[in-house]
């Protein structure tokens, strides 16, 4: 499901992914990165500093479920500490047609997605038009 290699003397958390992440384990998924990111910061790993890799090299697809997870786990940092690599162009498209794609290309800070709309057209292209609640 997931594999994690911290590197202490750069403060980096990759999370290597298996080849799906569907909805089934996507918040199995999500809980433990928490708890990892959790029991790093108490080992007095500076949490400020924490940089985290999400490698998707070995997946070859994620549900819309795992969109969540990005944006969960993004927002837990600092500025410019996380980034996803080696994704293939099912989980490109996936985010691009989500509005997401930036995550995809290069390193992106969490000012990023917190300051992010999506772009004008994207309701035009929404299944869902209207919510009252």
């Amino acid at each position: 499901m997931i594999i994690f290699n911290f590197l202490h003397k750069k403060n980096i958390l990759i999370c290597i992914f298996e080849k799906r992440i569907d909805a089934n384990i996507a918040n199995e998924v999500s809980s433990k990165i928490k708890l990892k990111i959790d029991e790093l910061v108490g080992q007095n790993t500076n949490s400020d500093n924490l940089k985290i890799i999400f490698d998707l090299k070995n997946t070859d697809y994620v549900s819309s479920l795992f969109l969540r997870v990005v944006v969960i786990t993004a927002h837990q940092l600092n500025n410019d500490n996380f980034t996803i690599i080696n994704a293939n162009q099912f989980v490109k498209d996936l985010f691009k047609t989500s509005g997401l794609d930036k995550f995809i290309h290069g390193i992106n800070t969490v000012e990023q997605i917190k300051k992010y709309h999506p772009p004008k057209n994207f309701s035009n292209n929404a299944r869902i038009k209207n919510i009252k609640i």
